[in-house]
C-alpha cells in the first residue's frame, strides 16, 4: 500500500517538475530558518540543566518598593545571609555566596598571565552546584581559605604534565594558594563562568576579617532547598530573618525572593532576557516557513482544474474519499522530506555565518541529540500537513460524474482561496519589512541620542589595585603627551550604574518618605573629562579642601526629587555622611535607553581610593593610534606585569544593544528570505495565470489590444492584492512594534514613512516578478493561441 502511494506520489512530482521545484525550494528555505531558530532556542533553554540539583537552586534577589512608587530589583547581597539562612531557615539545604573579578596577575614558577576569569564562593558552593571534578573533592576543595580550584585548560596552562593537586598559584602578588580540585570546562551554558575558583573572603584580600552588617555588597547568594520546600512560603521566611538580623530603620517595603537558577539567564532579574527574543525569532521564522506553505496551497488549487479529472477517474475505478486524501497528503508530506534534506544542507552551510551572527557555538548533531531528530520530523510533518491540507480536502470532494462532464466549478472557489493566501503572503511579508525598518530605526536613534556626556574620543580602562595607589603618578605622566587632553577615574562606569541609596536626608525632607538615589564616587575632572554640563553650581575642585569629604553634585532628577528649584547650598545626607551641594548636573544616562533616568548623587571619597579602577581618559580625535600606543607604555612602566586594556566608551555604550542589533539582522535576513519565497510563488501563481488566459489575451490582441494594456490587464489583480496586504499589515505592526518599542524608556517614533515605503517596495518587487510572465504573454503571438480554435 505504501509503495503504491509513493509510487503515485513521484509520478505526479515528476509531472509538474517546475512548480515542485518552485515548492521544494521555498519550503527548503522555510524549513532552513526554522531549524536555525530551532537549534538557537535549544542552546538558549539548555542554560544550567546539568546540575543535579538545578531544580531547587535559586539565587536570592531583593525587592525594594519607595513611597514615591518607584521599585528596585537587585542581586546585590549581605554578608551574613547565607551562614544565617543556613543556620536558621529549615527549607534551606545549603548557601553560598558567589562574586566574580577578572584582571588578576597568577604566577606559578616562572608563568605569568593576567587572567580574566575568577569566582569567590564559600565552601558549600561546589556540593550545590555539579561541577564535575577530575581531581580533589568537591566537599572539601574550598574548606581551606588559601585553596583554589581551577579547570583542566588552566591545568595544562599553568602546569603541563605535572599533577597540580598540591601545587601553588600566586594570585596578584598577593597570596599563595593550594591546588586542590580539578574540575572540567565550565560548559558555556553555564550562567556562572570561571576559570579559577577561590574562596570568598579572598575577593577582599587576605587580611580581610569578614563583617557582621546588612548593607548590600558586590556578591551574590545562592541557596539550595529541599524538595518539599514551597517558594512562596519560603521567601516569606527569608525575608523575615533578614528583618529580625537587620538593625538599620526601613522606610521602604523590603523583601527577599527567590529566582529559579533555570530562568536567570533566560528572564534575566527584571525581564525582557533572552526569552523575549526566543519568542520573536520563534514567530518569525514561523512566519516564514507559514509563507511557503502559503505558495504550496496556492500552486497546488491553481493545479486543481488539471487534475480534476485524475480524480474523478480514480473514484470512478473505486478510490475512496480517504484514499485521495492519503494521497495528496502523502504528496505534500514526500515533498516536504525532501524539502527538508535540501534544508538540512542549506543549514549546514548557513551555520558558520549564523553562529558568527549570534556568537554562539551551534551545531546540528542530531544523531545524538532527540531534540532535535524529533524537531526535525515535526517541521518536516507539520509542514507536509499544513501544505496538502487544503487541496487534500478540496480535491478529494469532488463529485467524479460532474468532474467527468467537466461542470465543476473549480474556479470560484479556489481562486477566492488562492487571493486570501497570496494576501495573507504578502502582509507577513509587509509585516517583517516594517518590523525590520523599525528595529535599525530605534538602533539609529540610540546610537545618535545624546547620552549627557561625549563618548567619542574617551578611552575606558579599568585598571588593577596596584595602579589605583599610583593613579596621581599614571595621570601626570598621562597628561605629558599632548594628545591626551585630560584623565579621571570612578568607582562605577557611567553605562551600567546600579547602585543605589536610600540612606538620605535633606532640608525638608518628610522623614517617613522612602527614596533612592543611584550615586558614584569620583575624582577630580570627573565632569570636565566626561564633558557634563553642570546646570547650576560648579564641579569637585581642588581649590576647595570641603569637596573631598563634604560635597555632593546631583542631577536634575535628584533636584527635583529634593523639591529644590536651586539645592546648590542645602544640605544633604548620603549614607548618614553630612555635606552640602555644590552643583547640579544635567541630567545624564547612566545605563541603556531601556531605563528611565532617576535620581543620581556624586560624591568624593579618599577612603575610596583603592577600589576606584575606572580609569578615564580623554584624548584628541588626531594621531589616535600613537596615543593609545603611549597609553600602554604608561601602563606597563607602572605595572609591567599587568598588560594594560582599554575601550572606547563609544563601544562600550554600542555593545548595550547587542540583542536588538541580532535581533534586527535576523529579522532583515528572513524577511529577505519571506520575499524571496513569496516571489517564487507568485512568479509559479503568474505563469499558471497567464497560461490559463492564453486565448484571452490572443483574442484580446486581434481585436487591437496593445502590449501595455495586456501588461496592466495581468498586472492589476495582483496590484489590488497587495493594497489589501497593506490594509491589513499596517494596523498589526504598528500595534506590535508599538509595544516592542515599550521596552526603551527613549524610543524612536514609528514614522508613518516605514509603512508606506514597505508597501510600496512589495509592491514594486510583487510587479516586477509578475511583469516576466505577463509581458511575455502580451508579445506572444495570437495566432500560436488562436490555431486550433
Amino acid at each position: 500500500m505504501l509503495k503504491s502511494y509513493l509510487k503515485i506520489a513521484f509520478r505526479n512530482i515528476g509531472k509538474h517538475k517546475g512548480f515542485s521545484f518552485i515548492n521544494i525550494a521555498g519550503l527548503a528555505i522555510g524549513m532552513a530558518c526554522c531549524i536555525l531558530i530551532l537549534l538557537w532556542i535549544q542552546d538558549e533553554l539548555s542554560y544550567d540543566k546539568f546540575h543535579e540539583n538545578r531544580n531547587e537552586l535559586y539565587r536570592v534577589f531583593t525587592k525594594v518598593q519607595y513611597s514615591d512608587g518607584r521599585t528596585n530589583l537587585f542581586t546585590e547581597s549581605y554578608f551574613p545571609l547565607s551562614r544565617v539562612l543556613t543556620e536558621e531557615c529549615p527549607e534551606v539545604v545549603a548557601a553560598s555566596r558567589y562574586a566574580t573579578h577578572y584582571g588578576l596577575l597568577v604566577k606559578y614558577g616562572e608563568k605569568s598571565f593576567a587572567e580574566d576569569s575568577f569566582g569567590f564562593a564559600d565552601a558549600s558552593f561546589l556540593s550545590m552546584f555539579s561541577f564535575p571534578f577530575l581531581k580533589g573533592d568537591p566537599k572539601t576543595a574550598l574548606s581551606d581559605k588559601f585553596s583554589v580550584v581551577i579547570t583542566e585548560e588552566m591545568s595544562q596552562k599553568y602546569f603541563g604534565r605535572e599533577d597540580p593537586m598540591g601545587k601553588t598559584l600566586n594570585v596578584n602578588d598577593q597570596v599563595d594558594l593550594q591546588v586542590t580540585g580539578v574540575i572540567e570546562e565550565v560548559p558555556l551554558d553555564s550562567s556562572l563562568q570561571f576559570d579559577f575558583l577561590i574562596p570568598y573572603p579572598l575577593y577582599w584580600g587576605p587580611d580581610w576579617t569578614e563583617p557582621d552588617h546588612w548593607g548590600g555588597n558586590p556578591l551574590e547568594t545562592y541557596v539550595l532547598l529541599n524538595k518539599n520546600a514551597v517558594t512562596y512560603e519560603t521567601e516569606k521566611k527569608i525575608t523575615s530573618i533578614k528583618e529580625k538580623h537587620d538593625p538599620s530603620p526601613a522606610t521602604q517595603s523590603t523583601t527577599l525572593n527567590l529566582q529559579p537558577l533555570t530562568r536567570i539567564h533566560l528572564y534575566g532579574l527584571e525581564g525582557g532576557g533572552p526569552v523575549t527574543y526566543i519568542y520573536i525569532f520563534l514567530a518569525v521564522a514561523l512566519f516564514v516557513l507559514i509563507i511557503a506553505c502559503i505558495n504550496f496551497m496556492n500552486l497546488s488549487t491553481a493545479k486543481a482544474a488539471t487534475r480534476a479529472g485524475e480524480v474523478g477517474m480514480r473514484k470512478v475505478v473505486g478510490a475512496r474519499k480517504a484514499d485521495l486524501i492519503k494521497q495528496f497528503f502523502g504528496e505534500s508530506i514526500l515533498l516536504s522530506f525532501i524539502a527538508l534534506f535540501l534544508a538540512l544542507l542549506i543549514v549546514e552551510l548557513l551555520l558558520p555565518v549564523f553562529n558568527n551572527l549570534s556568537g554562539k557555538q551551534l551545531a546540528l548533531g542530531f544523531s545524538s541529540n532527540i531534540i532535535i531528530i524529533l524537531g526535525l520530523l515535526g517541521i518536516a510533518v507539520f509542514t507536509g500537513v499544513v501544505s496538502g491540507s487544503y487541496p487534500a480536502l478540496f480535491l478529494s470532494s469532488l463529485q467524479p460524474v460532474k468532474v467527468l462532464k467537466g461542470s465543476v466549478p473549480l474556479s470560484s472557489g479556489s481562486s477566492l482561496f488562492r487571493k486570501v493566501l497570496v494576501v495573507s503572503q504578502f502582509a507577513l511579508s509587509i509585516f517583517l519589512i516594517i518590523g525590520t525598518a523599525i528595529i535599525y530605526r530605534q538602533l539609529n536613534y540610540m546610537k545618535n541620542r545624546d547620552m549627557g556626556y561625549d563618548a567619542n574620543q574617551l578611552i575606558f580602562i579599568y585598571v588593577q589595585r596596584d595602579l589605583t595607589a599610583k593613579y596621581e603618578s599614571v595621570k601626570n605622566e598621562l597628561l605629558k603627551n599632548s594628545n591626551i587632553l585630560s584623565v579621571t577615574r570612578s568607582l562605577q562606569v557611567p553605562s551600567n550604574i546600579g547602585s543605589t541609596v536610600s540612606a538620605l536626608d535633606w532640608e525638608g525632607k518628610n522623614p517617613d518618605e522612602s527614596v533612592s538615589m543611584n550615586w558614584d564616587i569620583v575624582d577630580f575632572d570627573y565632569f570636565e573629562t566626561l564633558k557634563m554640563e553642570m546646570v547650576q553650581g560648579r564641579g569637585f575642585s581642588r581649590e576647595f579642601g570641603s569637596d573631598v569629604s563634604g560635597a555632593y553634585i546631583v542631577n536634575e532628577e535628584a533636584a527635583e526629587l529634593m523639591g529644590m528649584e536651586s539645592p546648590v547650598g542645602k544640605r544633604l545626607s548620603v549614607f548618614r555622611n553630612e555635606g552640602k551641594v555644590i552643583g547640579v548636573v544635567k541630567n545624564f544616562h547612566f545605563k541603556s535607553l531601556h531605563n528611565e533616568i532617576t535620581p543620581f548623587v556624586f560624591w568624593m571619597n579618599p577612603g575610596w581610593a583603592s577600589m576606584m579602577s575606572c580609569l578615564f581618559v580623554r584624548v584628541a580625535p588626531s594621531n589616535i593610534s600613537e596615543t593609545l600606543e603611549y597609553v600602554k607604555s604608561v601602563g606597563t612602566k607602572f605595572s609591567p606585569a599587568y598588560p594594560l586594556r582599554y575601550q572606547f566608551m563609544a563601544e562600550r555604550l554600542d555593545r548595550l544593544y547587542n540583542r536588538e542589533r541580532l535581533m534586527g539582522k535576523i529579522i532583515s535576513y528572513f524577511a529577505l528570505l519571506a520575499i524571496v519565497i513569496s516571489c517564487l510563488g507568485l512568479f509559479g501563481l503568474a505563469s499558471f495565470m497567464t497560461e490559463r488566459r492564453t486565448k484571452e489575451i490572443g483574442i484580446r490582441k486581434v481585436l487591437g489590444s496593445s502590449v501595455s494594456k495586456v501588461v496592466f490587464l495581468l498586472s492589476k489583480e495582483f496590484t489590488k492584492w497587495v493594497l489589501v496586504a497593506n490594509v491589513i499589515a499596517w494596523p498589526v505592526a504598528y500595534y506590535l512594534m508599538s509595544r516592542w518599542l515599550q521596552n526603551f524608556a527613549y524610543r524612536a517614533s514609528l514614522g508613518f514613512w516605514i509603512f508606506i515605503m514597505s508597501g510600496v517596495l512589495i509592491l514594486v518587487i510583487a510587479l516586477l516578478t509578475v511583469s516576466y510572465q505577463a509581458i511575455r504573454a502580451a508579445t506572444a503571438n495570437p495566432v500560436d493561441a488562436l490555431r486550433y480554435e
